[in-house]
C-alpha cells in the first residue's frame, strides 16, 4: 500500500497526500468522478487501520527496556 511504503521510508503522509494519490489512482483506472473528500479519507484510513499518529521515535523506550527498569525499581523498594 502506498501509505505504508511512504511511512517505511520515513515520509510523513498527510490526508491531502492520500487524497491526491487516490484521485490519481481513480483517474488512472477510468473513474473521473472521484472527489476524494476529507470524510472519504478518514473513512478509508479507518477501514485500513491507519492513523495520523507519528511514528515511534528512538527516544521512546521499548517495552522490554521499560519492564527491566520497572522491575529494578520495584526491587529497590
Amino acid at each position: 500500500m502506498w501509505v505504508i511504503d511512504k511511512r517505511n521510508f520515513g515520509i510523513s503522509v498527510s490526508t491531502k497526500m492520500i487524497i491526491n494519490e487516490a484521485k490519481g489512482f481513480a483517474e488512472k483506472h477510468g473513474n473521473q468522478n472521484f472527489s476524494g473528500s476529507e470524510g472519504w479519507c478518514y473513512r478509508f484510513m479507518k477501514r485500513q487501520g491507519l492513523s495520523m499518529r507519528t511514528k515511534t521515535t528512538i527516544a521512546q523506550k521499548s517495552e522490554q527496556i521499560m519492564k527491566k527498569k520497572y522491575e529494578h525499581f520495584i526491587s529497590l523498594l
